[in-house]
């Protein structure tokens, strides 16, 4: 197989799971198990490619560099349309909204870390300076029905752990407040959020 059908192939891997956990080592093995000849070194680059296209970006775990090596990375589709054509089914709604919500904070020029502690609950976008001080919270969420208290637990510890007051909570038609001992919680939906994320986030 050329190195053309393997760089498409590993395009539909990483658009198929965008938003999710990744490592290099885990594609490679995958790669390999549908018969490509392949590395390491050699995702590594084609990957980098991709990110130096804008056609996907990077999220890193939020910690120190030897944490950022350790934990999975995640790549986003800035285009969360051009997602949607590479995957098979589509993008569903709920991570739809979460691309659309990455875009909108990728506009805002800071850096974008995902948040988890130690018991494995996470938070999905911290927004930082240039100096990597954590500045805001954002955590999306189709709906909360069925899991408002695993989203807000990951986001009561991250207020906890880092230091701030208040996170947000997008969701696709629901909103609300949440006074908890850690700080506020406001539940914002997606459109609004969308229109001036400035308006929601203290930075």
């Amino acid at each position: 197989m050329t190195k053309g059908t393997l760089l498409r192939r590993l395009l539909f891997r990483l658009v198929k799971n965008s938003g999710s956990p990744y490592t290099v080592a885990r594609l490679v093995h995958m790669l390999k198990s549908e018969g490509f000849s392949t590395s390491a070194d050699l995702i590594s680059t084609y990957i980098e490619m991709i990110k130096n296209t804008k056609f996907m970006e990077e999220v890193e775990i939020l910690g120190t560099e030897t944490e950022r090596k350790r934990n999975p990375r995640k790549l986003y589709t800035i285009d969360h349309q051009m997602g949607v054509l590479f995957r098979e089914f589509g993008f569903s709604e709920g991570i739809v909204l979460e691309h659309a919500v990455f875009s909108s904070l990728l506009r805002l020029g800071m850096n974008i870390n995902y948040y988890r502690d130690e018991n494995g609950y996470e938070t999905d976008f911290v927004l930082s300076d240039t100096s990597m001080t954590p500045r805001a919270l954002v955590q999306v969420s189709l709906g909360l029905e069925e899991n408002k208290k695993r989203e807000i637990r990951g986001l009561e510890s991250a207020m906890s752990t880092l230091g701030l007051k208040k996170g947000i909570i997008v969701t696709l038609d629901e909103e609300g407040h949440e006074e908890r001992s850690s700080g506020e919680i406001e539940i914002v939906r997606g459109w609004r959020f969308l229109l001036n994320p400035k308006r929601y986030l203290d930075i």
